[in-house]
């Protein structure tokens, strides 16, 4: 989503960077980890004798993919409910409240529609 953000929305991008990046940046981490995560995991499925060691790793990976997802779902939230954010006199939006932006009222709705759809699809 993050390339989308820079090539069909460049100039919304531009203008709301303030609020914005701070969300994707989080997802972007948490989906890096989260990749780290499985790639120990799939490395320490036959080197270790641990299997709570694997567990762990499995478990990281699904907690961060679950993270990752809540980050860009309130980026998205925040586009269509806009909410803890101040403009400055340049034009520029900036985030005036991280925990507003978090809590938004639209992220609940928006992340269990989401994470339910996901659930669904990963079982069929």
């Amino acid at each position: 989503m993050e390339f989308q953000f820079g090539t069909n929305w460049a100039r919304f991008s531009k203008a709301a960077v303030g609020v914005i990046g701070q969300t994707l940046a989080m997802e972007g981490m948490f989906s890096f980890f989260s990749g780290i995560d499985l790639s120990w995991c799939f490395y320490i499925w036959r080197k270790t004798a641990w299997p709570r060691l694997h567990w762990f790793s499995a478990l990281c990976v699904f907690v961060g993919s679950w993270l990752s997802g809540y980050f860009i779902i309130a980026t998205d939230a925040w586009m269509q409910h806009p909410v803890g954010y101040a403009v400055g006199p340049d034009g520029a939006i900036g985030l005036s409240s991280l925990v507003s932006l978090l809590t938004n009222p639209w992220i609940l709705w928006q992340y269990t529609h989401n994470m339910l759809a996901a659930v669904v699809t990963g079982s069929l």
